[in-house]
């Protein structure tokens, strides 16, 4: 499903998510903060739906492609770096379409580097990354500039350069979560947020009431009353003589 046809039935869809393998695997880390900052919730978190659902349509459309290339040579395997790469442009495209519609997310080149930039305040880089917030492959010399908020955008002072990390599952053939991450300087994480179970309890809650708005709706039905002769004979007779002589 694309951007433009899931924003014609208004919220979108969840996306899927290897729900087993991520209970098994997701254990946290001692040591790293596992919450947003509440200086940044209020402006990063309203978004967190938009973010995982473009990112989630991104890699349906790398998906697709990749299944061509799996059948036509079953040999190529993709590396992470190169599905990081091809990734960025599906980002690129996702954004695209969707930007047509949300003025409040707008998309940015920085040296090569796709980012989102949130209400002109914070930019957010898109990597794909391991369960503890790492990246999965060595950084370029723009990605350490990035890092150091060494590459401004111009008429934008943003207060935090962020991650939206995307997390695959064993096989790499779905998206196990989304996390949004900051890191200090030599790359480590300073804290993550799980964007996806942040939406996915929006989602159910959301899912639950939407399917009983489209329950139909079922009518009493009136029995219906079965006449006797008879009684209707028996009526006949009862009638009042009045009425009998006013009619003759």
């Amino acid at each position: 499903m694309t951007t433009a046809e899931s924003n014609q039935g208004g919220r979108r869809p969840l996306p899927r998510v290897q729900k087993e393998s991520q209970e098994k695997e997701d254990v946290k880390i001692p040591g790293l903060v596992y919450d947003i900052p509440e200086t940044l919730a209020p402006l990063v978190t309203p978004h967190y739906q938009d973010i995982v659902t473009v990112i989630s349509e991104a890699w349906d459309v790398w998906n697709d492609a990749n299944k061509v290339i799996a059948e036509k040579y079953p040999g190529v395997k993709i590396r992470n770096r190169s599905i990081g790469s091809l990734m960025s442009d599906m980002l690129r495209y996702s954004f695209d379409i969707f930007s047509q519609e949300h003025s409040h997310l707008r998309f940015v080149q920085l040296k090569g580097i796709f980012c989102v930039v949130i209400d002109e305040e914070v930019v957010i880089r898109f990597n794909l990354m391991d369960k503890s917030g790492k990246t999965l492959h060595t950084p370029t010399t723009q990605s350490k500039r990035y890092l150091r908020g060494q590459l401004p955008i111009p008429g934008v002072k943003p207060i935090r350069y962020l991650y939206a990390g995307y997390v695959l599952d064993g096989s790499k053939t779905e998206i196990k979560n989304v996390y949004l991450v900051e890191r200090d300087f030599n790359g480590t994480p300073s804290w993550i947020s799980d964007m996806y179970g942040n939406y996915s309890k929006q989602m159910s809650l959301f899912n639950t009431v939407q399917e009983q708005d489209l329950k139909p709706e079922v009518k009493p039905t009136r029995a219906k009353v079965r006449k006797n002769k008879k009684d209707n004979k028996d009526n006949s007779d009862n009638t009042s003589p009045g009425l009998k002589s006013g009619s003759e």
